[in-house]
């Protein structure tokens, strides 16, 4: 019974996070864009990343450091300067009309793993995520 209740309080508040448009859901879009279908999972992967890191870091003791307001603080405030620089950039580039979908796709390797760094980046900016 306590293990059905931890699924579903894991896929409730995997579901908050799901229905909360935000930078993660941009930085896939542009990805798939330019990659196509694989930017999604590459994002997630990431996240999951982030995810297990954070999962180790709370377990060997950090969770009362993240509990902290001002570390709260700290990183809504980075996260909120990464949600208005990401904002100017999309404003700067459709007023400049420089957004286009010509040769977007691209092969190499290197464009697949900034994908991964951007899943892991978005995701420990976002307040929502460290909340």
């Amino acid at each position: 019974m306590v293990l059905l209740e931890i699924f579903l309080g894991a896929f409730i508040i995997g579901f908050s996070g799901a229905m909360m448009p935000g930078p993660m859901l941009g930085i896939t879009i542009d990805g798939s864009l330019k990659k196509g279908w694989i930017a999604g999972p590459l994002v997630v992967l990431g996240h999951g990343i982030l995810e297990l890191i954070l999962i180790f870091v709370m377990t060997f003791g950090l969770k009362n450091f993240f509990s902290n307001l001002t570390v709260a603080g700290l990183i809504g405030l980075f996260g909120g300067l990464f949600l208005a620089w990401m904002g100017y950039d999309m404003v700067k580039s459709s007023i400049n009309k420089s957004v286009s979908l010509n040769n977007q796709k691209t092969g190499n390797n290197s464009n697949m793993r900034n994908l991964v760094l951007s899943g892991i980046s978005i995701s420990a900016t976002n307040p929502y995520f460290i909340l």
